[in-house]
């Protein structure tokens, strides 16, 4: 349950001379590294912005309603701080190629004219803007850098990556082409301050007809303009939300349940997918709650005098469980060691990614949300609600051991297949095939392949398919 997310890294790979095949090459496997995004998937998690309105809360909150089984569908980070004096700072997004920047760079000749209106952070040893020493300039963001990466044809007209690096004394450009033929042209001149003008502590850049040059083809492209990062203001003395990059705060590949039994007990479980290995890890858990506090036990399974409690809000809307926790996250052994001031604090650790340029912090607030939906089998239905189309019910119960039931219902008579898969899409064992009528049904698995043999405990998928319709859920083995 507790995370806290790094989104901005410095990236140390702009700090070359001249942009080069291996170059371009190393900012791409930067960028995948620093944003873990390796195919398509990944991008759209990166891309999909987790929902920042509030659920909507029930005013009459039950704690039994709590009991069930819960799987966490998102979550979302707000990060709030004091400051001791009013002052203009960076939005994270305008300086990590996410969103667009303050003005823009035209780059021209006779062939081709672009604007390059992002930038992203470049060679920086620290999250303190003094250590900047280079940037990086796109005329697209860092979304479509990866779908350029992985060889998607977006229609930008022109692509180029630019970098500004002060401690090499150099300006590079490069045309991209496809993945085959990453770069068309590329470009390169030193810095001439007569005609360009460099603010790193601000992140300022201003070029006069700056002209970049090709040895190899005798073209030569031309740069007017400015850029900079998008400001907002902190008041002094009050609380200040900081602006959180537009991204998904949420790792898909890590599925997270929560187990609340009736008797004060539950289980905390997390599945992990990496590299088509699935790891498990189990935790028991106490709960009690309020008309409007959660407090949550952990237990450590490897330590029995172990456990650890948290308090949360929280409310209920239909089957959505929407849980919440302030913190300090400077004070928080939790996450950091302590430090002697807040100012200290961020600038040692992910949360300055956050706050370029901040000063005179007073007090950090951190406010973590997580959605949850109950995933438990429909109790009971009535001849007035029965489904007017095939459906299939979520297995309960979920996480099982040694044996789940699958439930679904036939609107009409149909042929019926029912098969266990492992996430890698093999097939584990068939269920059941052939003519079913209609009404509901249920079958069940015992957590066995066709030989009859156990299989091991992770994430599995049962899909049915009744003539046309393909449905498909997971279910989670326990050992």
């Amino acid at each position: 349950m507790k995370a806290i997310i790094s989104i901005i890294a410095a990236v140390s790979i702009i700090n070359a001379s001249a942009l080069n095949a291996d170059r371009i090459y190393n900012i791409f496997q930067h960028y995948q590294n620093k944003y873990q995004v390796y195919n398509i998937e990944d991008l759209n998690r990166l891309k999909s912005r987790t929902a920042t309105g509030s659920q909507g809360s029930n005013t009459n909150r039950d704690p039994s309603d709590l009991v069930g089984n819960w799987e966490m569908q998102g979550a979302k980070m707000g990060l709030y701080v004091t400051v001791d004096s009013s002052q203009s700072v960076a939005t994270p997004g305008s300086i990590s190629g996410m969103e667009p920047a303050d003005g823009g760079i035209t780059i021209s000749n006779d062939e081709i004219s672009t604007v390059l209106n992002f930038m992203s952070i470049g060679d920086s040893s620290e999250v303190d803007t003094n250590a900047v020493s280079s940037m990086l300039f796109m005329n697209f963001d860092v979304f479509s850098l990866f779908a350029i990466i992985f060889g998607y044809d977006l229609g930008i007209e022109n692509p180029m990556l630019m970098t500004v690096n002060v401690d090499s004394g150099y300006v590079d450009a490069v045309m991209l082409g496809d993945t085959t033929n990453i770069f068309e042209a590329s470009y390169s001149s030193m810095i001439d301050t007569n005609h360009v003008f460099i603010d790193m502590d601000h992140l300022q850049f201003s070029f006069d007809n700056f002209v970049l040059e090709n040895d190899s083809t005798e073209q030569s492209l031309n740069l007017n303009g400015a850029i900079s990062p998008v400001m907002y203001q902190l008041e002094a003395g009050v609380e200040n939300e900081l602006m959180l990059p537009a991204m998904n705060m949420f790792d898909d590949s890590t599925e997270i349940y929560l187990n609340f039994y009736a008797d004060g007990s539950g289980q905390d479980i997390e599945s992990d997918e990496e590299y088509g290995y699935i790891e498990m890890d189990t935790s028991s858990l106490s709960w009690s709650a309020t008309a409007d506090s959660l407090y949550l036990t952990f237990y450590d399974d490897y330590y029995d005098d172990s456990s650890e409690t948290d308090g949360y809000s929280y409310f209920l809307n239909g089957d959505t469980l929407t849980v919440s926790q302030s913190m300090d996250p400077c004070g928080d052994d939790e996450y950091y060691y302590y430090f002697d001031s807040y100012d200290e604090c961020f600038e040692n650790t992910e949360l300055g990614s956050y706050a370029v340029g901040i000063s005179g912090i007073q007090s950090v607030r951190q406010e973590m949300e997580w959605v949850f939906t109950s995933y438990d089998l429909v109790s009971a239905v009535t001849e007035e609600v029965l489904p007017q189309r095939h459906k299939l019910y979520p297995a309960y119960p979920n996480p099982f051991n040694p044996v789940t039931k699958l439930s679904y219902f036939l609107a009409s008579s149909g042929f019926v297949d029912i098969s266990i898969y492992d996430m890698m899409g093999r097939k584990i064992k068939a269920l059941e095939s052939g003519l079913k009528e209609a009404g509901y049904k249920t079958t069940q698995w015992n957590a066995t392949n066709d030989l009859g043999q156990s299989v091991s405990a992770g994430v599995y998928l049962y899909k049915v398919q009744v003539d046309n319709m393909i449905e498909t859920k997971k279910v989670v083995l326990l050992k």
